[in-house]
Order: structure tokens, then C-alpha cells, then sequence
């Protein structure tokens, strides 16, 4: 037993799909070594006629990232020319101050060759944050040039 003196604690944990039972593997859907569904933009499997979306594909385990790749199945088997684009999917980690994302980060984008332009922008100089006593952090956006 062990006893640490700690400010804050963070707490995470893995997630699983919770795929192995349900016979994918034996009407030919692929999965990871991990028992992630295999999927192409429009959410289709390995078998074309099987699509998987939420949990059990890659990405965050966000319940907006379902309904949206839920939109792009639907779309999809109705013939539409959907395709998914995971850079749009907003992304929040709920801490003190809080941490949220969506797009490209810095790095992602002058790797891809986007020229950018970056821009910070404290919470101390922003009115409703000094209104709460909330001033801790900043606002970074990256948009491109």
C-alpha cells in the first residue's frame, strides 16, 4: 500500500467494442486485433451490405460521432454520395479549465501542407471569463491562410 499527495487526479480507462459475439468474423465482416469493425468512408464493412458505426469502428467514442456516421450509413444505402469527414467532429474533455477540439491541430496541418495561420487569445483578457473568475487557459484557432 501506498499513499501520493496529489492536487488533482486523472482517471482513464480503455474501451473495448463489444464485438466477439456477435459472428461478424463468420459472415466475413473484418476486425482489428482489438475488435474494431472495419469500415470504409460511408460506414460500410468488409461486407457491402453490412455497415457499423459508434463504438465498435475507430474514433472517439462520442455519441455525435455516432448519430453523424449513422447519417452517412443511412445516406449511403440510400445511394447518396456521403462520405464521412472525421476533421469536423467536435471533441471535449470536461476539466477545470476545459479542453475542447475540432479540425486540425497545428502539427496536423503543416504536415498535411496547409499553409496556416495561427492565433492565441487568453481567457484573462476575456470579459465573461473575468466575470467568472475563470481566467485560466486560452483559445487557440488555426485557420487557413
Amino acid at each position: 500500500e501506498k499513499t501520493v499527495d496529489a492536487d488533482y487526479v486523472l482517471v482513464t480507462v480503455g474501451r473495448r467494442p463489444n464485438t466477439d459475439e456477435l459472428g461478424l468474423e463468420q459472415v466475413g465482416v473484418e476486425l482489428t486485433d482489438r475488435g474494431v469493425v472495419k469500415t470504409d468512408k460511408q460506414c460500410r464493412t468488409s461486407v457491402s451490405n453490412i455497415y457499423a458505426i459508434g463504438d465498435i469502428v475507430d474514433g472517439p467514442p462520442l455519441a455525435h460521432k455516432a448519430s453523424y456516421e449513422g447519417k452517412i450509413a443511412a445516406e449511403a444505402i440510400a445511394g447518396e454520395p456521403a462520405e464521412i469527414d472525421y476533421l469536423g467532429i467536435p471533441a471535449v474533455v470536461f476539466s477545470e479549465p476545459e479542453l475542447a477540439t475540432v479540425g486540425y491541430t497545428e502539427a496536423e496541418a503543416k504536415a498535411e501542407g496547409i499553409e496556416i495561420v495561427a492565433a492565441k487569445f487568453p481567457f484573462a483578457a476575456n470579459g465573461r471569463a473575468l466575470s467568472l473568475d475563470a481566467t485560466d487557459g486560452f483559445m487557440k484557432m488555426i485557420t487557413r491562410k
